[in-house]
């Protein structure tokens, strides 16, 4: 005769423990791992609130001057071909106002002649969406140093124009 073990069938309450463990366990996960991503997107839009405000405060601080040109090619060029003009005679010049509007002053004159307005907002690093009034949206290329903004590029018909802080 040989002997048989008889397992030991382990108490009801000793499984549900372990039951239990198994699934606190997997809650205190869960929720470890929602409050990293929490706080990681905390970061994030902490990080790129202050950077808006930052480029903002930048963007408004100046009346900003077109200074230099490129054509379609990508050679510098004079801004008197930009604007078929003679340049000595218009300066030209770019605002930003905190209620995120826009002044842009592109044509021959006074400013009154040719002042063109909208709405703007910073959207990166390094990109400003503006808006026109008639509904044109277009993209200003935001440069920096340091990370402090030193010019604005935007495209006027086949060039591209760099605007930098009145002096």
């Amino acid at each position: 005769m040989s002997k048989t073990r008889k397992k030991k069938k382990k108490p009801v309450a000793d499984n549900q423990k372990s039951t239990k463990k198994l699934h606190k366990k997997r809650i205190i996960t869960v929720v470890t791992v929602a409050v990293l991503i929490a706080a990681v997107i905390t970061v994030v839009f902490i990080s790129k609130s202050c950077y808006d405000s930052s480029s903002n405060a930048q963007l408004v601080s100046s009346t900003w001057v077109p200074t230099s040109a490129k054509n379609s090619t990508g050679d510098e060029v004079e801004l008197s071909e930009v604007y078929n003009n003679n340049y000595s005679n218009y300066q030209g010049s770019l605002t930003f106002s905190k209620d995120g509007t826009f002044s842009l002053w592109l044509t021959p004159g006074t400013p009154d002649d040719g002042t063109h307005s909208g709405t703007y907002e910073v959207v990166d690093n390094g990109t400003i969406k503006a808006v026109f009034d008639e509904g044109t949206q277009t993209v200003f290329k935001i440069n920096r140093d340091n990370n402090q903004v030193n010019s604005i590029v935007m495209n006027y018909d086949e060039y591209s124009v760099c605007f930098t802080k009145q002096q």
